[in-house]
This record gives structure tokens, C-alpha cells and sequence, in this order.
């Protein structure tokens, strides 16, 4: 287990990609997915990450607060939002 990144670190991982266009467009939940496959984070890391988006969310738009592909600049706020929050929760 000593191969993963902490939450903190999945979440700026997910900032980077999304900023330098390594995304699949389809959003935070989607990307936990792939780092999940990668094996960068594992399943339960993934299950925790998606509970903080989700308690952010507005549960009447559930994943898709964004349309595919748009405001790539609010994910990647929203991804390092999420960072600090894991970060000050550690």
C-alpha cells in the first residue's frame, strides 16, 4: 500500500491532468477511476474521494455538475478545493 497517494496528493494529480489536457473530459469521479486502474489509489480511497464530491454537490445534479468536456478551470479549483480539505483533515 505504500505505492499510493495520499488523498491530498490524488486530488492535485487530478488538478495537473485536467490543466494539462491529460483528462478524459468526463470529471472528477471519472478521473478517480482511472487513478484507481492505475493503481495510484486504491478502492476504498476512491469510494472516500467520491463521498467528498457528493457532499459538495447538489444531490439534484449528482456527477454531472458540469457538462462533458466544459470549465475545465472549475474542476481544476474544485479538484485543489478538495486537496486542502483532505489536507487539513489528515
Amino acid at each position: 500500500m505504500s505505492g499510493y497517494l495520499t488523498e491530498s496528493e490524488a486530488w492535485r494529480e487530478i488538478a495537473r491532468r485536467i490543466a494539462e489536457g491529460e483528462w478524459n473530459k468526463a470529471g472528477l469521479c471519472a478521473e478517480l477511476c482511472y487513478l484507481c486502474v492505475e493503481n495510484l489509489i486504491s478502492g476504498f480511497m476512491m469510494c472516500d474521494m467520491e463521498d467528498r464530491i457528493n457532499w459538495h454537490l447538489d444531490t439534484r445534479l449528482g456527477c454531472w455538475a458540469y457538462k462533458p468536456g466544459e470549465e475545465p478551470e472549475a474542476r481544476i479549483l474544485a479538484a485543489l478545493w478538495l486537496a486542502l480539505e483532505a489536507e487539513e483533515e489528515a
